[in-house]
């Protein structure tokens, strides 16, 4: 690939996304390149690869980089030399450890971020308050001295400077860091991409990763998934990429949902359409992005209520954020 002024370094769909969203909303398509760094679970890449197909068909630059693990250290110097010819850099998740080791020095380097789900509220909070950019699934794990320094280096990269611009491109509900630049992502792309979606009658339930990352027991998620059927007209339960076979097939056991593996991410999902009138959801990134990217079609979305059932394993700081997540979002119900 060749240089560009503008380089998006992502490595999941909805950072893919939201890079896309980005472009198309500041008019650079024709000026950056968006790099994909593969992830290593099968389901993600297969929805980074659709993705990209309908990126490029709109005319986006994108890039397939499988370097994690030094698969291939070719890839891996592209993207070091992409990096380091951009002026502009924009990162989906800024306290990512390859990420973090890619960074270039800070000095002529403007800075963008882009919504990575709700970790975005956890970047911000930790950009602001002056902290190292270490999300909380490392720092239960231990902090290394090297992630550590990473994480101090990459918070000083995304910090705003007299000489050089930071700018969010967001749609959360995030801490405000003085010096700052906040653009709103309105999902222009997507909705002019497909239009209005049709919306039938009843109610989709959108699952998560809580049970994977370990902030909520199997049963006690299975217990709120039955709640919610319980309140009836719910026909579809659309699983999360983390989820595995096992845990999906136990929801159906346990609810009779069916459920949707989608292709795409949920939001591409949504936009095309068919989507239920009601949209209920476990605590998640869609509690904030489907009631932008759906407003004024007619459909409500309600975000479910952890409070009491977290894990008695799950470490305060991932509870706090999660369990914040209901009230940010505007529209929680605890079944």
């Amino acid at each position: 690939m060749n240089p560009a002024k503008t380089v998006a370094l992502v490595e999941s769909p909805a950072q893919l996304l939201h890079a896309v969203e980005w472009c198309y909303g500041t008019a650079t398509v024709a000026e950056t390149v968006i790099a994909v760094v593969a992830p290593t679970d099968e389901h993600g890449r297969h929805q980074l690869r659709a993705l990209i197909d309908i990126a490029r068909d709109s005319g986006f630059e994108v890039g397939w980089f499988d370097i994690r693990g030094r698969k291939d250290l070719h890839a891996l110097l592209q993207v070091w030399l992409l990096l380091r010819s951009a002026s502009r850099i924009v990162v989906g998740d800024p306290s990512g450890g390859l990420f973090q080791a890619l960074l270039p020095p800070r000095k002529g380097h403007e800075a963008v971020i882009v919504d990575d789900g709700t970790a975005t509220l956890e970047t911000i909070e930790m950009i602001a308050s002056g902290r190292p950019l270490v999300r909380w699934q490392t720092a239960v794990q231990g902090d290394s001295w090297v992630r550590s320094q990473l994480g101090e280096r990459a918070r000083a990269f995304f910090t705003p400077t007299a000489k050089r611009e930071v700018t969010l491109f967001t749609l959360m509900p995030v801490a405000e860091v003085s010096g700052m630049v906040c653009q709103a992502n309105d999902y222009a792309w997507l909705r002019s991409l497909y239009g209005v979606p049709k919306v039938l009658p009843g109610t989709d339930l959108v699952g998560s990763s809580l049970v994977e990352t370990g902030l909520v027991e199997l049963d006690t998620y299975l217990e709120m998934a039955a709640a919610v059927v319980g309140q009836g007209g719910v026909g579809r339960y659309f699983a999360h990429r983390r989820e595995d076979a096992k845990k999906l097939a136990a929801i159906t056991a346990h609810t009779g949902l069916e459920v949707v593996r989608p292709e795409l991410p949920l939001e591409l999902v949504f936009a095309q359409g068919p989507v239920s009138q009601q949209v209920v959801t476990f605590p998640s990134s869609v509690g904030f992005t489907l009631p932008v990217l759906l407003a004024g079609r007619g459909v409500h979305v309600e975000v479910l209520n952890l409070e009491g059932r977290f894990a008695l394993t799950a470490p305060p700081d991932a509870k706090r954020l999660i369990g914040s997540l209901s009230e940010l979002s505007g529209g929680s119900h605890a079944w």
